[in-house]
């Protein structure tokens, strides 16, 4: 089983930029698993590391070690799928 590693900012810049918003999209990903797929998402809320600059590029959200600034739902699930589509999970 692959295992995709979400950790987003929960700092107080993040969560005031939408951090809180990116995991509920994740969490309702994670809720209709029954898609089949065999890669397991781990969402991590993480303290803030300053990688945001006090706010200017939150949320931060790092996916499989990939750090995405600026990160909204849309773009997080994106990258998700993709990952999915190339693990041949679903």
């Amino acid at each position: 089983m692959s295992r995709i590693k979400v950790d987003v900012c929960a700092g107080t810049h993040c969560t005031m930029m939408g951090s809180m918003d990116i995991i509920a999209s994740i969490e309702s990903l994670i809720d209709i698993e029954e898609l089949g797929t065999d890669c397991e998402i781990i969402v991590n809320p993480i303290p803030c590391n300053g990688h945001c600059e006090h706010g200017l590029h939150s949320p931060i959200v790092i996916v499989n070690g990939k750090t995405i600034t600026g990160a909204d739902s849309e773009t997080i699930m994106s990258e998700i799928m993709d990952i999915v589509r190339a693990e041949g999970c679903l």
